[in-house]
């Protein structure tokens, strides 16, 4: 695994994000999806919450289940990409760890500001 794929969503993944009524924001299967500029750069408010939700096609032992390790890696890239650009992110698990597969939807809500 090159050195940058720790930088990247699970292959094959499906990232979706929706507003607070459910509704589907947009969704993406880009590994190297810019969280920051495709939420917030045209948004015109300082802050926004969204809900993001995360699948993955089982490809391995890692992306088997919703363990603590495979959310704490979600996690991670997301908070690492808004604070890059200078957000502040508050993540909040909406669903249980430890139950759900990976091929099914893992939802957290994002609450971001500058």
């Amino acid at each position: 695994m090159a050195s940058q794929d720790i930088y990247k969503f699970p292959p094959k993944s499906l990232i979706s994000f929706y507003n607070g009524r459910d509704k589907l924001i947009t969704s993406t299967k880009e590994r190297r999806y810019d969280l920051a500029v495709h939420l917030m750069l045209w948004y015109p408010h300082y802050s926004r919450t969204v809900y993001m939700g995360v699948a993955v096609k089982k490809l391995s032992d890692k992306w088997n289940v919703w363990d603590e390790d495979a959310i704490k890696h979600i996690e991670y890239l997301v908070k690492r990409d808004f604070q890059y650009d200078g957000y502040y992110v508050r993540i909040i698990r909406l669903c249980p760890v430890g139950v759900m597969g990976c091929d099914e939807e893992f939802r957290w809500k994002l609450m971001i500001r500058c």
